[in-house]
């Protein structure tokens, strides 16, 4: 194994005189291969790397994009019927540092109308972007007002501290808690009316 390449070369013009050819081309192709080991080890190493780095770039490049609010089409006459409305506004999110607020209805995304889509269309229109979405609301502060919302992005094997938090005692001073509460009152609402047009006043 620690021939030069010399004594290598000449047995194997020997084994071709005396051998089948058949057999001399796979004893050729196994002293070679003998030759260019030291290169093997050298070249294999460098391609493990290669491998471990085409592979974190493909985990890094798996993430998943967080806006920090649900929604659902309304089907209320008295406010956004047929138009997606906010339901829930997760506190800290990049919705609530946005501006957006529950009961608010969603005229655009993207610039795209929303009025009679489909819940699915309008989900669809949430990836047009990778970093951000812009939308346009309508509430009792405003017929028609704009806003931009930056994604929360990471792997899409990432945990958020407010996962962790519960998992990991006193991991964070800081958490994130949802209540609600419910008060039996009983109203009677005008089905005719559209409360975009009423206001309040103190």
């Amino acid at each position: 194994m620690h021939k030069d390449n010399g004594f290598y070369e000449h047995l194997v013009s020997f084994i071709l005189k005396i051998s089948d050819s058949r057999i001399s081309i796979r004893k050729k192709t196994y002293l070679c291969c003998l030759i260019n080991d030291t290169a093997m080890k050298r070249i294999l190493p460098a391609f493990i790397i290669l491998l471990i780095s085409v592979a974190v770039f493909s985990q890094n490049d798996q993430t998943t994009c967080n806006l920090g609010f649900s929604f659902k089409i309304s089907n209320n006459s008295n406010w956004g019927n047929n138009e997606p409305v906010v339901t829930e506004v997760v506190p800290g999110s990049p919705a609530e540092k946005a501006g957006l607020k529950a009961n608010d209805i969603i005229l655009e995304v993207n610039g795209n109308g929303t009025y009679l889509k489909p819940s699915h269309t309008i989900m669809s229109w949430f990836m047009e972007k990778p970093s951000e979405m812009s939308i346009s609301i309508r509430n009792f502060e405003a017929s028609f007002k704009p806003m931009h919302i930056a994604k929360d992005c990471r792997p899409r094997n990432g945990l958020s501290e407010a996962q962790l938090a519960p998992v990991f005692s006193f991991y964070s001073l800081e958490d994130i808690q949802d209540r609600k509460f419910i008060i039996p009152v009983k109203t009677t609402i005008n089905p005719d009316a559209d409360f975009f047009n009423y206001r309040t006043y103190d």
